[in-house]
């Protein structure tokens, strides 16, 4: 899109340089400032898809760490899981009870 738009804006200007010595004086002044518009608006454009694409860099970037984020925090759940199965048995002594609840303490 960028090359045929500019090859666009390229021809236009070109025409432009044709025609204007062939124009009235007041002719010649409609030409360049809608030349010069046409410009502003084509600077405008590429300015517009520069700062779109490095928004959605920034949000394919946000999306990563999001994703991670996810399989970390999944990770954790299961272990924790993993670690309350294996610990949560029944116990028969109070000191036994005391160390499966630090246990747990530290878990959590």
């Amino acid at each position: 899109m960028n090359e045929d738009g500019f090859q666009r804006l390229q021809q236009v200007i070109d025409t432009s340089n044709l025609v204007t010595p062939n124009t009235s004086a007041s002719g010649k002044d409609v030409i360049s400032e809608d030349v010069l518009k046409l410009k502003q608006a084509w600077d405008d454009i590429i300015r517009q898809l520069k700062e779109g694409r490095e928004r959605l860099d920034e949000a394919v970037r946000q999306w990563e760490l999001y994703e991670e984020a996810v399989k970390m925090l999944s990770k954790w759940l299961t272990d924790t899981e993993n670690t309350v199965k294996l610990e949560m048995g029944l116990q028969a002594t109070l000191s036994e009870k005391r160390n499966q609840a630090e246990k747990m303490k530290v878990c959590h």
